[in-house]
């Protein structure tokens, strides 16, 4: 196993298409902003700075956006996952 740890910005309204992130276990900590969060179809959560999420190996990231129009938003995302893989967002 292996630790893979990126910074994601999302500018304001940004987001990114429905996605997983493979065999990794995924913990996500807000750092400044707010985004909304849904995994596999069930209704998303507004996550604030200083809070976090965790997605299991196989989760469908279904959204993943800013929660606001005017200001930033970001976030460090923490990959736990086998050592040969080299893809987090499928």
């Amino acid at each position: 196993m292996k630790l893979v740890a990126v910074k994601v910005m999302y500018e304001p309204g940004g987001w990114t298409e429905r996605h997983r992130h493979g065999n990794a276990f995924v913990t996500a900590v807000l750092l400044e902003g707010a985004v909304e969060s849904g995994l596999n179809d069930q209704p998303p959560q507004t996550y604030k700075a200083g809070e976090s999420w965790t997605e299991n190996p196989g989760d469908i990231h279904s959204i993943s956006r800013n929660a606001s129009k005017t200001e930033p938003a970001s976030f460090i995302a923490s990959f736990v996952c086998p050592v040969d893989q080299e893809e987090y967002v499928m």
